[in-house]
């Protein structure tokens, strides 16, 4: 079989237990009233596969007996269909890693009976380890191992082999700790620490009978693991700590860097622990009985393939600037995740920290296998996550981990948002909102130093959450925020996510369910549009036929005279009996009259909405501009565009889309009058005319500069001038100037990955077609030998040439037409990128701008005086984690940022170090600590001395709960949802 034909087949029958149900014909993605495609013979087996060692519910057979069971159907399968079995098995045993001891003893039973298959699945195995080593694939790589090591365990690897695997690893990662350049370790400790790490953590998994086996060597092994973890540069990465400062002493949390080198101590503290006890038989993993080792005992253990030693970091050579290593090194080994927000005594029971860690790498590859079909993955970890305590705490702090993840979440946030709304709703977890509510609780009383990027996704998550489970939440835990000043952060959170919350819905919606009116303060005003001519109101007019102006001056005077005024009594005597008359003739004398005078200007643009709504074209409404002098009118370029932009928002207010028509049908307007004037003022009307909602704002101003109106960094020149980021601003000023910013970054970022994308799909018609073509020469030529050889009718050889001859004729032009078109879009994707690059760039001087100076401030001044270096902070934590996430766009700006942009004497050194820190590109020589003064954002109380964050959270929380009665010593988590 050709490999055009071969493409077409592994589409159907290629193995994917990511939303894995549809092989079984149930889950995501399915029609109703659509009939399911019958399962294939091969979607069959591997569904059999997949559920071995799954509880029998209907004969409560052993998993054991299960195993042994199939094996008969194993092996016919085996002569039919080899491939298929080897990677059935192995991926099953990867991506269901919850029972890979029970594919191992699967293997085991197959070695006793057919070795020689077994042989080759291993040579399999090793090269998928050493292709997921090269490429990198960590997941696989990371679970390729821990299954050698359960092979040991069921006595298919020789643990000598193993062994030498381990050794060859660690002399790898002793050279290159020995050998580097890079001091600071961030172009290469990313990658020894994660060797390292899928080395120990998979000892659990057969360390019993490595130790047995080889004692010397696994002695050997945990030296170098020693000198590697006490010489490695990065002890823990303060660059990835979700927490700007500590709030306490010994403040665990705040010490978390997301998983990333910390995580190393964290497991090589609890593999000593299991090494000096000899307490390798873990209860969190689920083995196979000892009563069939005899079974397995009577196969012969086969020597792994040896794989070739790796030099260094894959995708990097030496060459490479160690900046643009770092960034390749960061991005190809992430942080695992971690942050610890509950007590571990919830998290971890008492038992070894390894059981912890076991059930954690449990929930993270579920997460990561499982993520295409949501409720699939979310039954998983609420069923089948082998623990010998309760999961529901340490699964919400792990989900919570990967959500608040530094730089980036492994999956979108909306991911672990639906994950956790149908794991509150299974019942089986018991207590998981609970543990869900610890961790939010946990996080909003630090949200003074929690990072702004974290704090922005929190917000969206618990909008998201509420929206979903009918606006449920305990609001009056946190009134004590609504007598915080305007820039503190939980108040301001608290903004955001009731914002974001109207966004989703609606406001009269988000008013009636949430029951504590005093709350409604926070949200945002009706969603309205600054009209253009000055809003009308209704006055008394009255029956004896006086102006409105007069009446009302009358009003004025004294309460008495208004309230005759009402009933139509006026001094005139008029209206005397209109107590007689009917309630029709009283509603009478109420007329609309505007408070103000509207301006010429106004008037016209009045009717230029007019005649926008009446879709007027491009030449008319540019005639009756030019003969109504509309420039002149409105007293300048600048005022003209904006009236003109002011005429369009109020045509199209129904819908972005309908402002995005209107802008498009006048779109050749629009830049002949932006050609005359400055951009600023575009920005500025369409913040003035949609003042009421940053939503729109951003979605209008995206808009604008998709036609090419405005430009990224025109929005966020503005937004760095505004109030909120500028100066001190309200709370709605400072969450629309970061919004405008992100959105910004957001625009360019999605543009380059969307060229990209394009990019991708002409490369691969370019590769279809060349097969195509390839595929009727083939054709054509078997003909034409047929026909030589006098093979068959001839002139259906004939007919047969033409027809494949014309069918390459046809893909060859389609090649040639895909090629000039991938051409084509890699221009657009190097366009992009350098509008993305100069938009960070433009974002990068801003910020040295407006942190070009740190404030002083007297040590007694009171909080009303320290605006400036509130705000300061305020920039610089922005800065911190704007740079974080923007480390791998922002590698080619490296030598401008540190030469002239961020160069010594332009800005302090606090400045310098928050930025090359987080860039973690070894640019930390000169980097000095720098320490978030926290108490600028809490409020000191009457006749007290300034409080600690966490001494103001207490005083707050005592106070909330004076009248509650005590929590029981087991149960700190305060139930909020």
């Amino acid at each position: 079989m050709g490999d055009y034909d071969r493409r077409r087949r592994d589409r159907y029958v290629e193995f994917r237990p990511r939303g894995g149900r549809r092989f079984v014909g149930r889950g995501g993605g399915r029609k109703r009233g659509r009939e399911e495609p019958e399962e294939t013979p091969e979607q069959a087996f591997i569904k059999e596969v997949m559920e071995l060692g799954d509880a029998d519910k209907r004969t409560s057979k052993p998993v054991e007996k299960q195993l042994e069971d199939f094996l008969p159907r194993l092996h016919r399968e085996i002569k039919n269909n080899p491939d298929l079995v080897k990677d059935t098995i192995l991926n099953c045993a990867i991506e269901l890693s919850t029972k890979t001891p029970q594919y191992a003893t699967l293997i085991g039973f197959l070695n006793v009976e057919d070795a020689e298959f077994v042989k080759e699945l291993l040579q399999k195995a090793n090269d998928d380890f050493s292709a997921a080593l090269s490429k990198p694939d960590i997941h696989r790589a990371r679970l390729l191992f821990r299954l050698f090591a359960s092979l040991v365990a069921s006595n298919v690897l020789l643990p000598s082999s193993l062994v030498e695997l381990i050794d060859v690893l660690l002399n790898a990662v002793i050279s290159t700790l020995e050998t580097t350049q890079d001091s600071t370790g961030r172009s290469w400790q990313p990658w020894t620490d994660y060797i390292v790490n899928i080395i120990l953590m998979a000892l659990p998994w057969g360390g019993s009978e490595l130790a047995d086996s080889a004692p010397a060597e696994f002695t050997s092994v945990f030296e170098k693991v020693e000198k590697y973890a006490n010489e490695r540069p990065i002890q823990n990465d303060v660059a990835l700590r979700p927490f700007l400062a500590s709030i306490k002493e010994d403040d665990i949390a705040a010490k978390s860097d997301s998983g990333s080198a910390s995580f190393l101590s964290e497991v090589w503290e609890a593999i000593k622990e299991l090494k000096d006890k000899s307490l390798w038989k873990c209860q969190s993993i689920i083995r196979t009985s000892e009563l069939i080792d005899h079974k397995l005992a009577a196969g012969h253990p086969i020597a792994l393939p040896g794989i070739t030693a790796p030099t260094g970091p894959p995708g990097v050579s030496p060459d490479m600037p160690i900046s643009q290593q770092a960034c390749i090194v960061n991005s190809s080994f992430p942080p695992r995740g971690g942050i610890c927000l509950l007590d571990p005594i919830h998290t971890g029971g008492e038992l070894p920290a390894i059981e912890r860690l076991i059930v954690e790498e449990y929930i993270i590859d579920t997460l990561h296998f499982f993520q295409e079909d949501r409720v699939a993955c979310a039954q998983r970890l609420a069923k089948s996550i082998p623990s010998p305590y309760p999961i529901s705490p340490l699964l919400a702090e792990v989900l919570f981990s990967h959500m608040l993840m530094l730089p980036n979440p492994p999956l979108k946030p909306v991911a672990y948002g639906t994950l956790m709304v149908n794991l509150c709703q299974f019942t089986d977890l018991g207590p998981f909102p609970r543990g869900l509510s610890g961790c939010v609780r946990e996080l909003f009383s630090r949200m003074p130093a929690l990072d702004p990027e974290l704090s922005h996704r929190l917000a969206e998550w618990l909008c998201f959450h509420l929206s979903n489970l009918g606006f449920i939440w305990p609001w009056q835990k946190w009134k004590r925020v609504l007598e915080a000043p305007e820039y503190d952060p939980q108040r301001l959170f608290i903004r955001s996510t009731l914002t974001k919350l109207v966004n989703l819905s609606f406001l009269e919606n988000v008013k009636e369910n949430i029951s504590a009116k005093e709350f409604h303060s926070l949200l945002p005003p009706a969603l309205e549009i600054k009209p253009v001519l000055p809003p009308p109101i209704e006055i008394k007019k009255d029956p004896a036929g006086e102006n409105p102006e007069q009446n009302e001056s009358k009003a004025s005077e004294s309460a008495d005279q208004n309230a005759d005024v009402e009933m139509g009594e006026g001094e005139n005597g008029a209206g005397k009996n209109s107590e007689n008359e009917p309630e029709k003739e009283k509603e009478d004398v109420m007329e609309v009259v505007a408070v103000e005078e509207a301006s010429p200007g106004a008037k016209l643009t009045d009717e230029l909405v007019q005649l926008m709504n009446g879709k007027q074209g491009y030449d008319a409404v540019k005639e009756w501009m030019e003969s109504r002098n509309f420039e002149t009118v409105l007293e300048g370029k600048d005022q003209a565009l904006q009236g003109f932009i002011h005429a369009i928002l109020l045509s199209g207010f129904r819908s972005t889309t309908h402002t995005i028509k209107v802008m498009e049908r006048y779109i050749h307007l629009l830049h002949e009058l932006a050609e005359l004037s400055t951009k600023k003022c575009v920005i500025e009307k369409v913040v003035e005319a949609w003042s009421s909602s940053t939503q729109r704002i951003c979605l209008v101003l995206t808009s604008m500069s998709a036609i090419g109106l405005i430009s990224g960094e025109d929005m966020v020149e503005w937004a760095f001038g505004s109030a909120g980021i500028a100066e001190e601003g309200t709370g709605v000023e400072v969450l629309r100037g970061w919004d405008v910013i992100r959105c910004a970054l957001e625009h360019e970022v999605a543009a380059v990955k969307s060229a990209e994308a394009v990019v991708k799909e002409a490369e691969l018609t370019v590769k279809d077609s060349e097969e195509a073509a390839q595929h009727a020469a083939h054709v054509a030529a078997d003909a034409a030998e047929r026909l030589e050889h006098g093979d068959g009718d001839n002139a259906i050889m004939v007919d047969r040439i033409t027809s494949a001859n014309r069918a390459e004729s046809k893909a060859r032009e389609e090649v040639e037409s895909a090629v000039a078109r991938v051409t084509e879009k890699k221009d657009a994707v190097g366009r992009a990128k350098d509008r993305q690059r100069a938009l960070l760039l433009k974002v990068y001087k801003c910020f040295a701008r407006v942190l070009s100076e740190k404030p002083s401030a007297d040590p007694g001044e009171e909080m009303e005086g320290k605006e400036d270096l509130r705000l300061y902070y305020r920039n610089l934590a922005h800065l911190a984690s704007f740079s974080r996430g923007a480390y791998l766009e922002s590698e080619p700006l490296q030598q401008i940022l540190t030469d002239d942009v961020f160069c010594e004497g332009k800005v302090p050194a606090e400045t310098r170090s928050i930025l090359f820190k987080n860039l973690r590109s070894g640019n930390e020589a000169d980097c000095v600590d720098v320490s978030f003064d926290l108490s600028l954002f809490v409020k000191k109380r009457v006749g007290e001395k300034e409080p600690s964050l966490v001494q103001a959270q207490e005083k707050a929380d005592g106070a909330e709960n004076a009248d509650a009665p005590p929590q029981t010593a087991n149960d700190p988590m305060e139930e909020e949802s």
